[in-house]
């Protein structure tokens, strides 16, 4: 006899819960655990933005996607015993394209104050300078739109 998912569901949180503290691994001071084959970091608030920022300097500069969760009456998520559930999360999916590897950030938010959270550190992004008056350099061959037919008002000298 096969067991359900919700009764697999319900062992690993269990085993998660009997889980010591000092048995769960950290990465940057943050939880960390393995679901469905994708590693996991679980963070505070207040630690998110060191996180993001450590994370960037380890090589994940991408990220893929950035959603926020509503777990209103919903109770069957599974956490770390280092972390307490709270209403709203974050959720952050990374990726290292020089490793390929990914790695998905949650942070738990209070329903108090759920957006007083920096998303994403500032990103220095390489530019040239352009003086202010300058003239807008003419588009390149390449991205110009192509050339539109227009009808002639008056016959081609």
């Amino acid at each position: 006899m096969t067991e359900s998912p919700a009764s697999v569901d319900e062992e690993i949180e269990s085993a998660e819960q009997d889980m010591p503290e000092d048995d769960v691994e950290r990465l940057h001071g943050s939880a960390v655990v393995v679901n469905n084959n994708q590693t996991v970091v679980h963070t505070g608030k207040a630690e998110y933005h060191d996180l993001i920022q450590s994370l960037n300097d380890d090589g994940y500069g991408v990220c893929v996607d950035l959603c926020g969760v509503d777990y209103l009456g919903n109770d069957t998520r599974s956490l770390p015993v280092t972390v307490t559930a709270e209403r709203f999360e974050l959720v952050v999916n990374l990726l290292d394209v020089q490793a390929s590897r990914r790695l998905r950030v949650r942070v738990q938010l209070p329903e108090e104050a759920p957006l007083s959270v920096p998303l994403l550190p500032p990103v220095a992004v390489p530019h040239r300078p352009v003086p202010r008056g300058a003239p807008t350099p003419p588009p390149r061959p390449g991205n110009r739109p192509p050339a539109r037919a227009w009808p002639a008002t008056e016959p081609a000298p």
